[in-house]
């Protein structure tokens, strides 16, 4: 069964051709924190890099939490790989379907509760005209078993 609570982080930022857009700490409705935001377009590549604070949030056992980046200008959309943050039991049978499904552009991180944790995301994608006053917003659901 599937449970999904949406939150939409608009992470709004100018993107300038060649300079970095940075951002100030943010929290989500989780309490995920997310900093060091920058997004730039690199010969013809668009990067995508941001820093993901893990510290007051409780996963479940059977349960992940799948954060999806996207870039949008409010008509055209792409969708980045994604980070999820599994709970125990969700971690092992990740691992255990990586090696029967291949490899997988989303990053899994197993959370260990009551611990500080960081993710580093970085990602590059072939830049496109469209991208060029984007913003980064950010997509939040909770998973529980059976994806």
């Amino acid at each position: 069964m599937k449970h999904f609570y949406f939150y939409l982080a608009a992470i709004l930022f100018s993107l300038l051709s060649i300079t970095p857009s940075h951002a100030q700490l943010m929290d989500t409705n989780y309490g995920l924190t997310i900093g060091d935001i920058s997004y730039h377009n690199t010969s013809n590549r668009m990067e995508v890099d941001f820093t993901i604070f893990i510290e007051n949030v409780k996963i479940r056992p059977n349960h992940s939490l799948r954060i999806t980046p996207y870039l949008t200008n409010g008509q055209e959309m792409m969708q980045l790989p994604a980070v999820v943050i599994d709970g125990r039991r969700r971690h092992i049978v990740h691992e255990r379907k990586k090696y029967d499904m291949g490899e997988s552009a989303d990053t899994y991180i197993r959370r260990f509760n009551r611990k500080a944790q960081i993710v580093d995301y970085q990602t590059d994608v072939m830049f496109e005209t469209w991208m060029e006053n984007s913003e980064l917003f950010l997509r939040e659901e909770w998973v529980s078993c059976h994806d």
